[in-house]
């Protein structure tokens, strides 16, 4: 009992003195706002409110921040094209939404807006990763830049058709009866499969215990993640690593299965370095730029967390995109033409090609392309996204606005996305909506640039702006359209369920992982495998 006393005074002493810590860390802002935010609103933020009201409004930002950004974005960056503010819990305080016209920042150099702080704020990987080097020496994107890029996608498109083919039979099923099952979790195994088999090779992708623990790992970090953001960030250096243990205990158990292989592939990268042979897969790439770096980064288990951390964001993010697709296509109105046009369309291109495991042939389904996009413009992950701090002394947005070393800027990527001046009846899915004008196009009319899955803009920002662009948009664009193809060839799908609209809890906008769909093989006769 004694025990339990102590246990309790000394968690009514951490949470007073962090509460303490919180009031202080809030009333530092409001000094902020009266020095810095004279010029802009903060939207959310009632007006000569004191420190109580400082603490209630970025309180309530778990909740009430998507709906405060889509005032802001209403009433300043679209008629206005000027920047507002929002009081948020992850920062402790405001962050800046600029308008798009603004969008040019994003290619300063680090320098004048650093990039890796507000990433790791997002992702909070220094309390996910036990080893700093891993999120602060970002070697691993290098062979995601040159050898997952438009140029190879070839290579990467004969792995992973085949593994989705194999994937698809064992999860989707070859059943022609219909079946109830968890539309997030048949999407996840499937695309989480063929991506593992592009990352770490056949000899591991197919293996059951690493792909279980690998998406327990990715839960974990996107829990824990949100969980870290809902803190004021004083709070962070007490509670992270508590926070963070789930996410370290599946990384454990993965290496145990990781680090081994890894250990051999890296006997194997030094016998073909020997004779003088290029690496031909991934974790060869990875190989090959972590020895260039150095003989400190030839270990095992820090190449095996480097390639982990690669297959959490590309495969969360894949199965964000794809499960959600397949709610947008089969719960649409207009199902029924949307999905025999695309399934022509799919037909035609294995008809010509005699398979999807081609780039050219994947690259052909420009129907199947829009409906991918128009997924990801209307079924988002995150209400605001591009972050960036100033890292001048100042920085001058214009309208006599100018902002302090180590401010924070965001863009409202959602309300971008819905904006109806860009996009008509912008709530609505219509899968169509980015490959329609192109076609029976005449060949003398003269038409804009096709916009692809792929293409960055001001309009559409998923994967991000300008210079620093995802390296693996080319690779995750080929892997779920293949995936989509494969759903529309040879699987009937029912929504069973009514969808709800989406909640949104501070800057994420929670995935709907729980709705079932009907799934049934088709008729051999009108199967594609």
């Amino acid at each position: 009992m004694s025990d339990l006393r102590q246990l309790a005074y000394a968690a009514v002493a951490v949470g007073s003195f962090l509460l303490v810590k919180c009031i202080l860390f809030i009333r530092a802002q409001q000094a902020a706002k009266d020095k810095h935010l004279a010029t802009i609103t903060v939207v959310g933020l009632p007006d000569n409110c004191g420190v109580l009201g400082w603490i209630r409004a970025v309180l309530s930002s778990v909740v009430s921040l998507s709906s405060n950004i889509s005032k802001g974005y209403e009433t300043f960056c679209q008629t206005k094209s000027r920047p507002f503010a929002v009081p948020n819990i992850w920062s402790g305080g405001v962050v800046y939404m600029l308008p798009a016209s603004l969008l040019h920042l994003l290619n300063r150099p680090d320098r004048e807006m650093a990039r890796i702080r507000p990433q790791l704020d997002t992702m909070q990987f220094p309390y996910m990763f036990s080893d700093p080097d891993i999120y602060e020496n970002v070697i691993h994107f290098d062979p995601v830049r040159k050898h997952m890029s438009k140029s190879n996608l070839d290579v990467l498109a004969h792995m992973t058709n085949d593994e989705m083919d194999t994937a698809f039979r064992a999860y989707w099923g070859l059943g022609d009866e219909f079946r109830t099952v968890r539309n997030w979790d048949v999407c996840g195994k499937v695309v989480g499969q063929a991506a593992m088999r592009a990352l770490v090779g056949e000899a591991l992708c197919g293996n059951q215990e690493l792909l279980k623990l690998a998406s327990q790992h990715s839960d974990a970090v996107l829990f824990g993640t949100f969980m870290l953001n809902v803190l004021p960030p004083s709070a962070r250096p007490w509670l992270g690593p508590l926070v963070g243990l789930p996410a370290k205990y599946f990384q454990r158990q993965c290496l145990k299965i990781l680090a081994p292989y890894i250990e051999t592939r890296i006997q194997m990268w030094r016998e073909a370095k020997s004779k003088e042979e290029d690496p031909q897969d991934f974790i060869q790439w990875l190989i090959a730029r972590c020895a260039r770096e150095g003989e400190h980064q030839l270990d095992a288990k820090k190449i095996s967390l480097r390639l982990l951390a690669l297959i959490t964001m590309s495969v969360m993010g894949s199965v964000y995109v794809f499960s959600h697709c397949i709610l947008d296509l089969y719960g649409s109105p207009a199902k029924a033409e949307t999905i025999a046009a695309l399934e022509e369309e799919c037909r035609a291109a294995v008809d010509r090609h005699g398979s999807l495991s081609t780039a050219q042939a994947v690259g052909d389904l420009h129907r199947v392309d829009s409906a991918l996009r128009e997924s990801m413009r209307v079924s988002g992950i995150s209400v605001a996204s591009l972050a960036r701090d100033v890292a001048t002394d100042s920085l001058d947005l214009g309208n006599g606005i100018t902002i302090p070393r180590g401010t924070r800027i965001m863009f409202p990527s959602q309300s971008m996305h819905m904006d109806p001046n860009t996009y008509q009846d912008p709530h609505t899915f219509d899968a169509f909506r980015f490959s329609r004008p192109f076609e029976s196009v005449e060949p003398d009319v003269e038409v804009p640039t096709r916009a692809a899955m792929t293409t960055m803009n001001s309009s559409f920002l998923v994967w991000g702006y300008g210079k620093y662009g995802c390296p693996g948009r080319w690779f995750a664009s080929q892997l779920l359209k293949q995936a989509l193809a494969h759903v529309v060839l040879n699987y009937d799908v029912e929504v069973v369920e009514q969808r709800q609209p989406r909640q949104a809890l501070l800057n994420i906008i929670m995935p709907e992982d729980g709705i079932n769909i009907k799934i049934r093989r088709k008729v051999a006769d009108k199967s594609l495998f």
